[in-house]
């Protein structure tokens, strides 16, 4: 399905939805109960100036090479020859991102930078469930797929991930220099898709994962990471909160704006065929009849699939992924620590640098790293925090990369040394991986 356009702008104020992988514009935001989320939009009193645009792109299984990259290029077009971006100054661009689309709009925002700095574009984004670092069941999924997904392969969760990695960090430069107006919310998804969890696993999209890059991230209690795309009526937070959002950051504006005249070159809003629109994505997803495959066939490829996804499940649960110690910190805790590596001379610097990526994946900065000559008889393998607040996140620390170490390193409080909160020192030698 191409993209679709609601309704254009008639303040220069855009909201722009994109839906995640294996998903769909209509598909991404329809609750079983009917309601669609771009419609509550739509129909809200107070937004009718704001132009609705709902991106699409392929994402099928099938969708083979077709690459992230691919729908950053079709989306600068489409934005373009849809006049949602049309060349005026200033103008306000919001995305409301479901899981992988949140990717997709970071990625459109770092490679269009400069045309947006030009422009003096204000952005905003709202992201749903959307993995800054990658998703850990990605990886199952990548590993067993029969066919390639270039999308998938850019989900997984991984230091060897350097394209998402290098994404995460292009983006947070990009904010953090203030050439170019960010602003934006992060909502997390309370649990496993699942609604009985016996195995207690995890969410498709961890709050390490989903809450990185703006304050105050909020978890939607109860949802998924299908269902918190899709509130069933106005009164759900989730749409509560993107209404507060796009008013709060298009008034943050509003003494240089107002509607918007373009001397009778305005297009009219015509009225939204909603019936003819939720038909025609039914349409697609219903392909012409094919020969039919064997029931017993398809039913022992899902059992080996489910099994599979099980076992790796359990053993990701017994061997530890590195940023889950990190999980239940707050966020602004881990983004203040500065850690320095000291590092003996029986520690490599691959091994070293491998310790630190594991750090900064999960969102810590390692501030400094030094080499010093082993004395035989000082205890040197340990960790050292300064402030008593910072105690959870030395803990934390411990605890992953115990999860490398051939033996733990032991964590104390320096008594007689002050140093600013969220300073942490690692020293290390006479350690080894984990075989």
């Amino acid at each position: 399905m191409d993209p679709i356009q609601l309704r254009p702008s008639r303040n220069g104020s855009s909201i722009v939805f994109v839906h995640g992988i294996l998903s769909g514009p209509i598909a991404a935001w329809r609750n079983q109960s009917g309601s669609f989320w771009p419609r509550l939009v739509y129909e809200d009193e107070d937004l009718t100036d704001f132009g609705l645009y709902l991106f699409a792109y392929r994402t099928d299984a099938l969708s083979g090479s077709y690459s992230l990259e691919d729908a950053v290029d079709a989306m600068r077009d489409y934005l373009r020859l849809d006049a949602v971006l049309d060349g005026d100054p200033s103008q306000l661009l919001i995305f409301v991102c479901h899981s992988m689309g949140g990717i997709l709009a970071r990625r459109y925002v770092v490679a269009n930078q400069l045309t947006l700095v030009e422009r003096k574009t204000k952005l905003a984004l709202f992201l749903v469930a959307s993995p800054s670092l990658g998703a850990q069941y990605a990886n199952f999924v990548a590993a067993v797929a029969p066919l390639y997904n270039a999308q998938l392969d850019v989900l997984r969760f991984g230091e060897t991930n350097q394209w998402l990695n290098t994404l995460d960090r292009d983006f947070l430069n990009l904010k953090e220099g203030r050439k170019l107006s960010i602003s934006g919310r992060e909502l997390v998804e309370d649990q496993f898709i699942t609604r009985y969890n016996l195995f207690r696993f995890k969410q498709i999209v961890p709050p390490w994962s989903g809450a990185k890059y703006f304050g105050n991230p909020i978890k939607i209690a109860g949802s998924d990471h299908i269902s918190i795309a899709k509130p069933a009526g106005p009164s759900d937070l989730q749409h509560r909160l993107l209404i507060d959002f796009v008013k709060s950051f298009s008034q943050e504006f509003s003494p240089t704006r107002g509607r918007r005249s373009r001397n009778g070159t305005h297009r009219s809003v015509q009225p939204v065929d909603w019936l003819g629109l939720f038909n025609k994505d039914q349409m697609k997803l219903e392909p012409p009849p094919k020969r039919r495959v064997a029931p017993a066939f398809v039913a022992a490829i899902a059992t080996v699939f489910i099994m599979l996804f099980l076992a790796w499940l359990l053993f990701q649960s017994k061997i530890g992924i590195a940023p889950r110690p990190y999980a239940e910190l707050p966020l602004d805790l881990i983004s203040g620590a500065r850690v320095v590596f000291a590092t003996g001379p029986s520690v490599s610097d691959v091994f070293r640098n491998d310790l630190q990526q594991r750090l900064g994946a999960s969102g810590i900065l390692v501030s400094g790293s030094v080499k010093f000559n082993g004395e035989p008889n000082a205890v040197i393998s340990r960790l050292v925090y300064y402030n008593a607040g910072d105690a959870p996140l030395a803990e934390a620390i411990k605890t992953d990369l115990d999860l490398k170490l051939s033996t733990p390193i032991q964590t104390m409080k320096a008594m007689d040394i002050g140093a600013k909160q969220g300073v942490i020192d690692i020293i290390l030698d006479n350690v080894t991986a984990k075989q």
